[in-house]
């Protein structure tokens, strides 16, 4: 059946139906001119005669132009959308609708896994911001014209650079070291892996750079790593001070104990005037040699946390008291007035017994040593709310004040021909460092050269005696 067909015959139909309406009207119009049963009958065969043959002439001419109109569709749709032969355009019209729907749901399933990629990206975007915002390493990429595409906080920081001159800006015009520019240029002409190490002056830091060629796809470029080695150079420098000075401190010694051993044996044994002096000042290098050594290995273990300390409640006028009976012949013997408050103070700080006494001997012996005959050393100690302090003061020579960053530094002597008559090691101060530390504690110094020093070092208080601040 031709798809136009049933079209054909409901416009048939609906045709029909009207024109019986205007025959009806001309019915009536014949029955009042022609009053009577044979005007009315005339008219409703006339009438209907006439509706049926002009019904069934239009809709044939109309049906044959909608017949034509529609094979035409059908065809121009079969040759350019190579559509197959159908019975009829309802069919291929839910054909079409079904691939419509199909392909809807396909692009949905795309964009869908589009989306999910999307927010990955985002993820591992946000991800890779944190991690590098958090790393301690300057991180900076530049493309092969030198232009800053990425850097991190730690690398604007280092190069004192900021955020508003970074986007699009050349490394060079941000960021004025000649270091950095150098490595760049050798980068992108060669391609080879650059490692170099400079200052950064206005900083005083040392820093490490390391800088990658970055693969041509999908951006060629140059990774620049920075790494803040300052810390670690000094400590370097420590070492190798250290080394250095307790090589010399033990060779001083030997050498003296090897020449008087030498003196002796060639022949002064037999002198009875001079074989005993040699021999006391023989044991008087070995008994140095013996101090130096074991300072040295009590920093060691303080150092190396080996030394297992009682942390306990400890009254600090227990072990003033101690420290003042210890030191007394020593500065009697060199016409210095050791001086405590005569109020004893019942602060108990937490501390190791054993090793304040050691925080106090270092201090005082210190400060007897540079204090002059006829000066004064005084052990004062107070308290605050959550620390106990105790004062060593003297009116010795004092220390310059350039020099009293260093003077807790191993070995570190700011008079190195007196300290050496005195018979120190170089540790003490070191030593009462470390210590304090160990028990949560500070210590600091003040000096002025000709006037004294004065040492402070600040424990907690025992819980029973702390106090709470309004």
């Amino acid at each position: 059946m031709h798809p136009a067909q049933p079209l054909q015959s409901r416009l048939f139909w609906r045709i029909a139906a009207g024109m019986v309406g205007a025959s009806l009207i001309t019915v009536l119009a014949i029955a009042l001119t022609s009053p009577g049963p044979f005007g009315l009958t005339v008219g409703l065969v006339c009438g209907g005669a006439t509706a049926l043959i002009v019904a069934y002439v239009m809709s044939r001419r109309l049906i044959r132009a909608a017949t034509e109109l529609t094979d035409g569709i059908l065809t121009l749709g079969r040759e350019k959308l190579q559509l197959p032969e159908v019975d009829s355009l309802g069919t291929e019209f839910v054909r079409l609708v079904d691939a419509l729907e199909a392909t809807d749901r396909r692009l949905r399933s795309r964009f869908g896994e589009m989306e999910r990629h999307r927010k990955s990206l985002e993820q591992n975007t946000t991800l890779l911001q944190t991690v590098f915002s958090a790393m301690i390493e300057g991180v900076i990429v530049v493309n092969t014209e030198q232009e800053i595409l990425f850097a991190n906080d730690t690398a604007r920081t280092m190069l004192e650079i900021r955020s508003h001159e970074q986007s699009g800006r050349r490394i060079w015009e941000v960021a004025r070291s000649r270091p950095i520019h150098d490595a760049l240029n050798k980068v992108i002409s060669t391609g080879a892996l650059e490692r170099i190490e400079f200052e950064l002056p206005r900083q005083k830091r040392t820093v490490s750079l390391t800088a990658i060629a970055l693969p041509e796809e999908p951006i060629p470029g140059v990774v620049i790593v920075l790494h803040d080695v300052t810390e670690l150079r000094r400590l370097e420098r420590t070492r190798q001070d250290f080394v250095s000075n307790v090589s010399h401190e033990l060779k001083t010694p030997l050498t003296s104990i090897q020449a008087y051993a030498d003196t002796l044996l060639e022949g002064a044994i037999d002198d009875a005037g001079h074989n005993r002096q040699f021999v006391e000042r023989i044991v008087e290098q070995t008994e140095r040699l013996r101090t130096l050594i074991l300072d040295l290995l009590s920093l060691a273990k303080i150092e190396s946390q080996q030394e297992v300390f009682e942390i306990q409640p400890v009254p600090i006028s227990d072990v003033v008291s101690d420290c003042l009976d210890a030191h007394r012949a020593v500065a009697e013997s060199k016409e210095v007035t050791l001086i405590c408050p005569e109020t004893v103070d019942e602060t108990t700080v937490m501390a190791d017994a054993d090793g304040l006494r050691t925080i106090l001997d270092n201090l005082v012996n210190n400060a007897l040593n540079y204090t002059p005959a006829g000066g004064s050393v005084f052990l004062e100690f107070s308290r605050g709310d959550s620390w106990g302090e105790i004062r060593v003061r003297d009116t010795g020579v004092g220390i310059p004040r350039d020099q009293l960053p260093r003077i807790f530094e191993r070995f570190y002597r700011v008079d190195k021909a007196r300290s050496r008559a005195v018979g120190g090691t170089g540790l003490g101060l070191a030593i009462v460092k470390h210590l304090t530390q160990e028990f949560g504690g500070s210590v600091d110094v003040s000096s002025e050269l000709g006037v004294g020093t004065t040492f402070r070092v600040r424990l907690p208080v025992a819980a029973e005696h702390a106090t709470t601040g309004d």
